[in-house]
């Protein structure tokens, strides 16, 4: 089979009868295979002969997550004996593997259609803000190499292991999520960077807290525009939206890059982050900027203890105010997570694990037993880990029209006319 994206083609390879893909001599043949498709840069994978596994379903969803912002297509081609001796294997395969897809494009398509008004929104307003706010910096470059990397989410368990972060603080670069942002403060654990790149209202009660004007806030223009009015640097970074692809242009165009500051060795280059949320934009830093390891704490996307997050978050900050003695909190708090993992946080879940890339990823639990043997230690005097430049990209009207196109109905004429890009 052959899975299609916009450029690219992909391979999936499937055996239906276990006692050929446990055969060693299938195994040795599948290897010499495997090592030809690598050699030529084609991704692939061989699925197991049971659709219904869990090894199956996993190997599945992980290759879907390398496919992210692909219109899939898939073509078969079963060997003649399998169609004549296996059609019904196929047909159920045929029929599985549809029903996965159609799964994992249906949360991808619900993520883009509930924000895409927001995003265009949000862009319009903090683009411009960029001439008159000299804090805001697009995020050129990473450096990482020989660091070990921590990321915190805002999980329950997050409660019990945040007496052990300022153990290892100086052996770390810290990553934290904006929903976990006042927990860690109210610890005195101030972050390197807080990950902050939900559009929604509902950010902004996640920076209520006042923070340190030194604490760097990661974001992109498509985020809440409440960030964009903190003291506190803006790094912009580019998420490969579409109006992103157009700055993107913009600032690698030959005559702009010229203007740019010579430190910054490297062009404005999309994140890639398949999983769609702050624990993929971690992981895309670390690979990024190289880092020896990325530890996750506060990390689980299942609910903990009759809880989704752990103390001290904005929703606690919106929701407490409405709690009365017929209304409780509990009540008032809309669970985002169940007891076990499902949908789009399964799929989340996986991408993380099962992921075949440079950096090493180890729950902090194991970081711990091993912290004896940490190396690379940071001096905080010293060590600069991203690099920047500053300017306001002058794109033409004409463009931004085009870039419109991606979204017909996420903003009218009269809107493109009064932010003058029509």
């Amino acid at each position: 089979m052959r899975l299609h994206g916009d450029k690219i083609k992909r391979w999936i390879f499937w055996e239906p009868f276990s006692e050929v893909a446990n055969n060693p001599y299938f195994q040795k043949k599948w290897e010499r295979i495997a090592e030809e498709m690598t050699e030529k840069g084609i991704d692939f994978v061989l699925l197991p002969p049971d659709p219904h596994s869990e090894e199956w379903q996993s190997e599945w969803k992980l290759f879907l997550s390398r496919s992210e912002g692909s219109q899939i297509s898939i073509e078969f081609f079963p060997f003649p004996y399998y169609s004549r001796f296996a059609a019904k294997e196929i047909t159920e395969f045929k029929s599985n593997l549809s029903r996965q897809k159609n799964l994992h494009e249906e949360i991808n398509q619900s993520t883009q259609s509930f924000f895409q008004k927001i995003w265009t929104q949000n862009y319009l307003k903090n683009l411009f803000c960029i001439d008159r706010k000299e804090h805001i910096f697009w995020l050129d470059g990473i450096s990482l190499e020989g660091k070990s990397v921590l990321f915190v989410g805002a999980s329950p368990s997050l409660e019990e292991i945040v007496s052990e972060i300022p153990k290892i603080r100086k052996n770390i670069i810290l990553l934290a999520s904006d929903t976990c942002l006042g927990f860690l403060l109210h610890h005195s654990i101030l972050p390197d960077a807080v990950l902050s790149m939900d559009p929604g209202r509902g950010t902004l009660f996640h920076f209520l807290p006042e923070i340190p004007k030194s604490v760097k806030i990661i974001t992109w223009l498509g985020g809440n525009p409440h960030l964009f009015s903190l003291p506190n640097p803006i790094y912009l970074v580019n998420t490969n939206h579409p109006f992103d692809q157009l700055i993107g242009h913009y600032w690698n165009s030959e005559a702009v890059s010229e203007k740019r500051s010579e430190a910054a060795k490297e062009v404005w280059k999309e994140f890639e982050n398949p999983s769609l949320n702050l624990i993929g934009m971690a992981i895309a830093f670390a690979e990024r900027g190289k880092a020896d390891k990325l530890i996750l704490a506060g990390v689980s996307f299942k609910e903990e203890s009759g809880k989704s997050h752990c103390k001290g978050t904005g929703y606690e900050s919106y929701r407490l105010p409405q709690a009365t003695r017929k209304t409780t909190y509990e009540a008032l708090h809309r669970r985002l997570y169940g007891k076990e993992r499902s949908g789009k946080n399964l799929l989340a879940w996986d991408s993380i694990w099962n992921r075949k890339e440079s950096v090493s990823i180890l729950p902090f639990s194991e970081y711990i037993l091993e912290k004896s043997n940490i190396t690379g230690m940071r001096n905080e005097n010293e060590f600069h880990w991203m690099s920047s430049f500053r300017g306001n990209p002058q794109v033409k009207q004409s463009l931004w029209e085009r870039a419109f196109q991606e979204f017909p109905h996420a903003v009218s004429l009269s809107t493109l006319k009064r932010w003058k890009l029509a």
